[in-house]
């Protein structure tokens, strides 16, 4: 499993995520660890999509100025 977090530049990263020792999947029955799951992995998918529309956001603006400059 991963975790996302913000660099000091704003951008997000990943790294592993890493459980306490004695606290693993046996607090949860099958169907309360799966809607957790789902969710870790809906806000990990919506960072991500979130970071490639700023990246392509960030390539865009970039792109437009090195055409201004070269007209």
């Amino acid at each position: 499993m991963f975790v996302f977090g913000f660099n000091t530049h704003g951008e997000v990263g990943v790294s592993p995520e890493v459980e306490p020792a004695g606290q693993g999947d046996e607090d949860y029955s099958d169907e309360e660890m799966d809607v957790d799951e789902l969710e870790k992995r809906m806000w990990r998918d919506r960072m991500l999509l979130k970071r490639l529309k700023e990246q392509k956001k960030s390539k865009e603006k970039t792109e437009d100025c090195l055409k201004h400059r070269q007209s």
